[in-house]
């Protein structure tokens, strides 16, 4: 059906090199025919962090497999030596069983503990979230661009990821550790010094803030939307 439906428009608009590459690929889309205007990121204020002796951990995403949640908790389990915790923001009402199943997981893990599902949060509850975070995780399987990625990396977050569609597209190799998608060994090995390491935190927190700033603002974005809109009619 999509097949069908996208060789009968004038232009499609994608969200990112990494979406087009792939509505090349496997739907057979023209590039000709195809555009790029990634979302934009609001200005936001640089988390502080935790301010306590281990790292607060904060993860946002609907709690479906897609998002890899999973993924994630079974990195963290084998950093159990060290002081971490993870706080896990996102709708659990879209797969109950699912979210149900990665409740389930962190208590076969031992980690319960440490690990807050905290459902859906309204922004200014989820701003002070990533205020009092230290490090952002994502353990998704795939996204077209990654929004939450951009809003932790506005607040000079450091990133600990999995490459997944487009994520490393927006990663910057300097405030970011990525593993393969569905790697569970592999993140919770590059999890393991960002955690330890302040000084590597810092680091990375720096140049996740200079990056930050240079993302595309929504203004922009809407300029940019209008002349791929352009393109269509003419």
């Amino acid at each position: 059906t999509e097949r069908d439906l996208f060789g009968r428009l004038g232009r499609l608009i994608t969200v990112s090199p990494g979406t087009a590459k792939q509505l090349a690929g496997e739907f057979g889309c023209d590039p000709a025919r195809m555009g790029i205007v990634s979302p934009g990121t609001d200005p936001a204020t640089r988390a502080t962090g935790s301010g306590g002796e281990g790292c607060a951990i904060l993860s946002v995403g609907t709690l479906i497999p897609r998002k890899g949640h999973d993924v994630l908790l079974r990195a963290l389990g084998r950093l159990t030596d060290l002081e971490w915790s993870l706080t896990i923001v996102g709708d659990d009402r879209r797969d109950a069983a699912h979210a149900h199943g990665l409740r389930a997981l962190a208590e076969e893990l031992g980690i319960a503990s440490r690990v807050t599902f905290a459902g859906e949060k309204a922004d200014g509850a989820l701003d002070a979230l990533y205020s009092r975070a230290d490090i952002f995780a994502l353990a998704t399987h795939w996204e077209g661009y990654g929004m939450v990625i951009a809003e932790a990396l506005a607040r000079g977050l450091p990133l600990a990821l999995t490459a997944g569609g487009a994520v490393a597209e927006l990663a910057p190799a300097a405030c970011s550790v990525v593993s393969p998608p569905g790697d569970a060994n592999s993140l919770g090995r590059a999890m393991r010094r960002v955690i330890y390491d302040r000084a590597l935190r810092a680091q990375m927190a720096d140049a996740a803030w200079a990056a930050g700033q240079s993302l595309p603002r929504w203004p922009d974005r809407a300029a940019a939307f209008e002349t791929e809109l352009l393109k269509a009619r003419g």
